[in-house]
């Protein structure tokens, strides 16, 4: 059974997008549903999407989920409602 230093060792993408209504940065692991975060920098996005891998890991540990491996990627964007997409439009920033 692999540890919770196994997983974040393994190359989880993270998306970040610019809310361009409310200003700063979502962020999310396209991998590991529902594990979404906020920052007002890119920076700070940046810091609490790490510090939500690692509480998603551990939660999803202690519950006995499956923790599915990183992806290659291909078509794994989070999906906005039609409302949300203008706020967001296709604007991807990687880090």
């Amino acid at each position: 059974m692999k540890t919770i230093n196994d997983y974040l060792s393994l190359p989880y993408r993270l998306e970040i997008l610019p809310d361009r209504e409310e200003g700063g940065y979502t962020a999310w692991y396209p991998d590991l549903p529902g594990c979404v975060t906020c920052g007002e920098t890119l920076e700070r996005v940046a810091a609490n999407a790490e510090d939500a891998k690692r509480a998603w890991l551990e939660a999803a540990l202690r519950e006995g989920l499956e923790i599915a491996e990183p992806s290659d990627g291909q078509d794994r964007r989070m999906k906005y409602p039609a409302q949300d997409r203008r706020r967001y439009e296709n604007r991807q920033i990687q880090v």
